[in-house]
């Protein structure tokens, strides 16, 4: 994701906000490196969504953000990834 311009520092912190809130709701699906690539502005806006209080977002039906349990099997290829990039001083 260097190559896109995202500092390591935003990647991490979306990363361990991610690790979690995986699974709840309003909370964009990311299997893999490719995926956060796609998904990682959706992952901040939804960083954003949860940070507010409900009486901030919009009135348009029930906003629950409940956290989720990470699967760690389900996403073991993008968790595995992270370490890796921790250990190499990447992230």
């Amino acid at each position: 994701m260097e190559g896109n311009g995202i500092p390591p520092d935003r990647i991490n912190q979306a990363l361990n906000w991610y690790e979690e809130n995986a699974g709840g709701e309003y909370v964009p699906v990311i299997e893999s490196g490719a995926s956060l690539r796609e998904k990682f502005i959706k992952l901040e806006n939804a960083m954003e969504r949860a940070s507010k209080p409900s009486s901030q977002l919009p009135a348009t039906g029930s906003r629950r953000y409940e956290k989720g349990k990470i699967d760690k099997h389900k996403y073991a290829k993008a968790l595995a990834r992270r370490e890796r990039l921790r250990k190499e001083g990447k992230l």
